[in-house]
């Protein structure tokens, strides 16, 4: 069995890539061995390893792609430390990405009342009881997991 993970390219943050990603998954992990398997809630995640390079991956479920399992390689972590915080998935830095947009890209128009956030003194923004702060932060909920290069930032 020869090593193939230098052909795989990080999974890029659009549909596209992920649904190749799931689809080639299957005959990939067939390659690989477990080391360890994560499961909080709807967070479902397995660790793999390349016997020949070492290469390490993170099988996860892409639920807003059906339900479907795709794997992607992480940078080396110790199996004890990865089950404390798996790696963030590329299929939901995606998602996120799309709602920002989607919220961003919207108008919010200031209402003669406060938000009713504690301690809030901003004005509330038409149709909702928060101001513009308060409702972003309540609508946009980074991803769980730990971030890793390409996906980092700063």
């Amino acid at each position: 069995m020869s090593c193939e993970c230098g052909k795989y390219e990080a999974v890029r943050l659009d549909r596209k890539s992920i649904l190749r990603r799931i689809r080639e998954s299957k005959s990939l992990k067939k390659k690989l061995e477990g080391l360890a398997e994560y499961r909080e809630g709807y967070q479902w995640h397995n660790l793999y390893r390349c016997a020949e390079c070492g290469q390490l991956w993170q099988e996860s479920y892409a639920w807003n792609f059906g339900a479907k399992w795709y794997l992607f390689q992480v940078p080396p972590l110790d199996a004890g430390e990865w089950l404390a915080e798996p790696y963030v998935q590329p299929d939901e830095l995606m998602m996120y990405g799309v709602a920002y947009e989607g919220l961003m890209a919207q108008s919010y128009e200031a209402r003669d009342c406060p938000c009713r956030e504690e301690g809030c003194e901003n004005p509330a923004i038409r149709f909702h009881i928060l101001c513009k702060e308060h409702y972003l932060a309540s609508q946009l909920k980074l991803p769980r997991g730990r971030v890793f290069p390409p996906y980092s930032v700063g």
